[in-house]
């Protein structure tokens, strides 16, 4: 027993050592604990600012954190707010059993996979929300480790992968990475799945592709996005990896049939979205950013409508470039993810749909090469990250939606 458990504690430094030895792992390191601790600093920091000393010193009765269960306390009560709220408390009761309606807003909407992770994961921890926030991060950092190698595997040279996964890392939303969302998950699906595909691994792509459209109804855009990207990457066998396409939609067609078994409606996910105040028609992908131009003083609380322009015409403009590179299968993705949103005929929400379509962040970091323009745009990233992560602590609207 005792040579058994040296063999397996060998084993784990073996693989730990090989994980800091390679080259994407390094990488990933830098960004995340940069953006990360950005971010929790604010987030511990926020509830103390403009708080008056109870002592003349203004330093004896000053506590920075009265107490780790204080601490613990504010850090649950700052993410669980917004979808944050629903995910958790689908990983805790479930999806609701009712006949379909839109009288109310319900759980409908929200994808399952990542409260079904999260609720096994607090079955061993026994919390929910802090459980959820540290699968978050572990999804986050992974992303960014598979993004890396990614870029290299599409042929881009190492500065431009290292470039990319800083400009994910440093979005000024990335915070939703970071708390009990579905972001970092679906990121990092998607992500895996191209690299499978790349390296002509078809049924890991078509495995990620399956949970990622069991993640977010987004995720069915990869199978179209892959097939292309089969015939653009010459591949041979069809017959034998035909399986793989099957299992992409394998997670919403499954939700689909759960959904109706709960509700009467196959499409509850998408009919309920009504209740969340979204438009019940679809339109012409352009519609909304054209009139936003026709009335850019356009506002509502719970929307930062000039970012989610910038960020809608930011995606656009990357899958016509990746188009003009013959980066077909990249391109195609990228133009389907911010499309898809778009035709809901609301710019609503729209920087967290754009914010996990990777080839963006590829293109952003192929275009600014120089020194002086990269550290322009990362200068520009951090800034509005901490100005962001600041409204989120504080719960301006804006920043959660």
């Amino acid at each position: 027993m005792v040579a058994l458990a040296r063999e397996q504690e060998g084993w784990t430094f073996s693989k730990c050592r090989h994980a800091l030895r390679n080259e994407s792992f390094r990488a990933a390191v830098v960004p995340f604990a940069l953006t990360r601790t950005i971010l929790f600093a604010i987030v511990a920091l926020v509830p103390y600012i403009g708080q008056v000393p109870p002592d003349a010193a203004g330093i004896r009765g000053m506590k920075v954190l009265r107490s780790v269960q204080g601490a613990v306390a504010r850090l649950r009560d700052t993410v669980v707010v917004a979808d944050a709220r629903w995910y958790l408390d689908i990983a805790e009761n479930g999806y609701e059993r009712a006949s379909f309606n839109t009288r109310t807003a319900h759980n409908w909407a929200f994808f399952p996979l990542y409260p079904v992770i999260v609720r096994l994961a607090a079955n061993i921890t026994k919390e929910l929300a802090l459980t959820g926030m540290v699968l978050s991060n572990v999804f986050f950092f992974a992303a960014l480790v598979i993004l890396h190698k990614t870029t290299l595997e599409f042929g881009f040279d190492k500065s431009v992968a290292n470039r990319s996964i800083f400009y994910l890392a440093a979005f000024p939303t990335s915070y939703f990475y970071s708390v009990p969302m579905t972001e970092s998950l679906f990121l990092l699906l998607t992500v895996i799945a191209f690299y499978a595909a790349k390296r002509n691994q078809w049924f890991g792509a078509g495995l990620a592709a399956g949970l990622a459209s069991a993640t977010r109804f987004a995720g069915i855009v990869l199978l179209p996005s892959l097939a292309l990207g089969y015939w653009e990457w010459r591949r041979s066998g069809l017959q034998r990896n035909i399986l793989s396409f099957f299992l992409m939609p394998v997670g919403l067609l499954t939700f689909m049939v759960f959904l109706h078994s709960v509700t009467g409606d196959y499409f509850a996910f998408r009919d309920v979205q009504v209740a969340f105040g979204r438009p019940s028609q679809l339109g012409f992908f352009l519609r909304p950013l054209v009139e936003f131009v026709v009335h850019p003083t356009i506002f509502s609380v719970w929307n930062l409508y000039p970012l989610h322009f910038a960020c809608g015409l930011l995606a656009l403009i990357a899958s016509m470039i990746l188009v003009k590179e013959h980066n077909w299968s990249l391109a195609l993705y990228t133009f389907l993810s911010v499309a898809m949103p778009l035709s809901g005929l609301t710019l609503a929400s729209l920087t967290r749909y754009v914010m996990v379509i990777f080839p963006v962040y590829l293109v952003l970091a192929n275009r600014f090469r120089s020194p002086q323009s990269d550290l322009g745009v990362r200068i520009i990233l951090v800034t509005m990250l901490a100005l962001m992560t600041t409204c989120y602590a504080t719960r301006f609207g804006f920043a959660l939606a």
